[in-house]
């Protein structure tokens, strides 16, 4: 279970925004409440996912997929092909520890990959059927967003 954000009430020295093992740990409950219909948004795409993905082998890429919350919608979804393979990157270890928590059994089954990365210097993606870039790009830097976002159009699926 996610603990409640108390993360911004502690005074003393400001630091940078960090998403480190303090944050990771209230991580859900901080997103959920801070970004408006985040829960919405989140079913809504994975609709739209669902509807676009083929039946057979399809693979979608999660960049910055913190905690691995949209993987998991997608995963549950009643459409997702049991073929349908799911790749996470994130340059936090402490994020993808929860989400290593969260997508155990899909970790297990081989459905889902989770892979640290810096997306500013992200190798080339696998061939893919999607590509997910929810609240990321603002945490790129702003010289390093035009390749991310090349590199994410070159994918061949």
């Amino acid at each position: 279970m996610t603990e409640q954000d108390r993360v911004f009430l502690q005074t003393g020295r400001a630091e940078d925004f960090a998403f480190d093992e303090r944050v990771a740990k209230v991580f859900d409950n901080m997103v959920s409440r801070s970004v408006p219909f985040y829960n919405e948004v989140q079913r809504i795409q994975s609709d739209l996912i669902m509807d676009f993905l083929p039946e057979d082998s399809g693979v979608v890429c999660d960049l910055g997929c913190s905690t691995g919350t949209t993987i998991e919608y997608l995963t549950r979804h009643q459409k997702c092909p049991d073929s349908t393979r799911f790749i996470g990157y994130d340059n936090s270890e402490s994020m993808l520890d929860k989400a290593r928590d969260k997508l155990s059994e899909q970790i297990a089954a081989g459905k889902v990959s989770l892979i640290t990365a810096d997306l500013s210097r992200l190798p080339k993606l696998p061939a893919c059927n999607a590509v997910i870039l929810n609240w990321t790009l603002q945490f790129v830097r702003p010289i390093d967003r035009e390749q991310l976002l090349t590199n994410s159009l070159m994918i061949r699926y």
